[in-house]
């Protein structure tokens, strides 16, 4: 018979399972408006690593998840998360420079 797709367990959630292609990756971040740099921050990534996917490097499961968090979410959401991910961001750099 034809094998059935597995079912995803109670200890896993369906994003710990799921897959973004390289193109969906790119889609993702053209409609949300981001450059790779700033989709890459707010998955803990670079840049770099953002456009290493879109080309088919497989991303880690912790970028992964995030990855799949922000398909949900709309312009203004990631917006607004984007600019607190900045402001931290910043935050940890002066502190650094002070000490």
């Amino acid at each position: 018979g034809v094998p059935k797709p597995p079912v995803v367990g109670e200890s896993e959630t369906p994003s710990s399972r799921a897959r973004l292609m390289p193109a969906g990756i790119k889609s993702l971040r053209k409609r949300l408006g981001l450059s790779a740099a700033q989709l890459g921050l707010l998955v803990d990534a670079s840049g770099q690593s953002v456009y290493k996917w879109e080309e088919g490097v497989q991303p880690r499961k912790p970028q992964m998840s995030k990855l799949i968090e922000l398909c949900s979410l709309g312009k203004k959401q990631v917006k607004t998360l984007l600019e607190g991910k900045a402001a931290a961001v910043r935050a940890v750099k002066s502190r650094k420079r002070r000490s």
